[in-house]
């Protein structure tokens, strides 16, 4: 006579000596993982929606980039009591390629109060930050006092595709690093990465050890 039982959907069924168990710290850390990572992942996307591009309230001066080849566009004014980072942000919304090559096509030039400059350019930058209508042309210092921000459009790409540049665009320039409002990434990788730890720790609660009773 065979000693044999076959441990699946019988375990626990009426004549079965076999009985599943399950950690409860396993399955509290699993439950943990998979509600607490869903629901970071949530407030991670819900802050990267609201905060990510310049705040109003941040926004320090508003300009036009001139158009290439075109007259030069007015100079935008800055009174800043300290010295500290700046943003200088295009305006501008659409299909990400077209707007990505009017970014690359950008230079700004930072006068500071005490004479000295700091210029820009869309294309050099290390990384480049987009949201649905800003996208960033680059970082500068301003410094303690009045400092002025003048943008233009530069030769980009092929002369077939700079049409786009022959035209002004909206800049606006916000007080602080353009990875201010990025604090939701957090969130959302670590709200992420508690997701793939509580998937197979979840599978492993529900699989749990087999026990002859």
């Amino acid at each position: 006579m065979s000693d044999v039982e076959h441990a699946g959907w019988a375990v626990g069924g009426p004549g079965s000596r076999l009985r599943r168990r399950r950690s409860p710290l396993l399955g509290l850390i699993s439950l943990l993982l998979l509600v607490g990572g869903a629901v970071a992942a949530t407030l991670g996307i819900v802050r990267l929606a609201s905060e990510a591009g310049p705040a109003q309230e941040r926004i320090l001066a508003r300009g036009a980039v001139a158009a290439l080849d075109g007259p030069q566009a007015a100079t935008a004014s800055i009174v800043s009591p300290v010295a500290g980072p700046a943003t200088v942000w295009l305006n501008l919304g659409g299909l990400s390629n077209v707007r990505e090559t009017i970014v690359a096509g950008s230079e700004c030039e930072l006068v500071r109060p005490d004479g000295s400059r700091h210029r820009i350019r869309g294309s050099r930058q290390g990384a480049s930050i987009a949201t649905d209508h800003f996208e960033t042309i680059g970082e500068v210092t301003l410094g303690a006092g009045r400092n002025l921000v003048s943008c233009r459009h530069v030769p980009f790409g092929r002369v077939t595709r700079r049409g786009r540049l022959r035209q002004e665009h909206a800049f606006v320039v916000e007080r602080g690093s353009p990875t201010d409002g990025l604090g939701g990434l957090w969130l959302l990788f670590g709200g992420a990465a508690a997701l793939v730890l509580g998937v197979p720790a979840g599978m492993r609660w529900r699989s749990g050890t087999l026990e002859r009773t």
